[in-house]
């Protein structure tokens, strides 16, 4: 446990920035607060392809590359947020006292970087009712709790297949999850993982099969009877 706990802290020193606020403009350092009533998510993997975005469109960019100052200031000029990819191995956070740590640690990094929440995108089989089951959604419920306390207006995702099916063994307790966080990005590609028989060339993400998954999330029955 202890020792779980000493990693964390390391990461988080090795990583932590200056609080000298980067950017030309002081405000810019300052946390978007604003709730836009559609989001459009774009997930960055690092360089310069954000210079290309479309910006008037642009209301969220999940950092899954390395961290660019220079990136979060001009999504803050533009008014868009700029959150942190949040990833853990689930056996590592089924203890409160490393689940806890994990949490404080994404925290003061956001912080230290200016940045304005977190996407939790684990994509880790779950078994319903295991250890980890429970504690997914705890580390769910803390993280949006603890980003929304120290980091005003921040914003907590969570990444769902397409489908709150056990989609790849992913059986979690999504309704609570979803309770527990600002929004879903359900993940509507790369919907044929689950091929038991031949393997035949065929749509990447199916518009009924998609539509159908999406109707589900929008059930709270349906989702109860995904999960189990």
């Amino acid at each position: 446990m202890w020792i779980s706990v000493s990693l964390f802290v390391l990461t988080l020193s090795a990583q932590v920035w200056s609080n000298v606020c980067p950017c030309a403009r002081e405000e810019l350092c300052q946390p978007i607060r604003s709730q836009p009533a559609f989001e459009v998510f774009v997930f960055d993997v690092g360089k310069k392809a954000w210079k290309f975005y479309d910006w008037t469109k642009v209301t969220t960019v999940a950092a899954f590359g390395q961290y660019d100052a220079e990136l979060m200031c001009y999504a803050h000029s533009k008014g868009a947020r700029l959150v942190l990819k949040g990833d853990v191995p689930l056996p590592d956070i089924v203890d409160p006292v490393n689940r806890t740590a994990w949490v404080q640690a994404k925290v003061q990094l956001a912080k230290s970087q200016f940045m304005d929440g977190i996407n939790i995108d684990v994509e880790q089989a779950v078994e319903t009712g295991s250890p980890e089951y429970y504690a997914l959604t705890a580390l769910v419920k803390e993280t949006t709790e603890s980003f929304h306390t120290e980091i005003p207006g921040s914003q907590v995702s969570f990444d769902v297949a397409w489908s709150p099916k056990c989609i790849d063994k992913r059986c979690y307790d999504y309704l609570a999850i979803a309770d527990s966080c600002d929004l879903l990005f359900v993940m509507s590609y790369d919907e044929q993982s689950q091929i038991w028989e031949d393997c035949i060339a065929m749509a990447n993400a199916p518009f009924n099969q998609t539509l159908t998954g999406w109707n589900m999330y929008n059930s709270k029955s349906a989702i109860q009877r995904g999960s189990m």
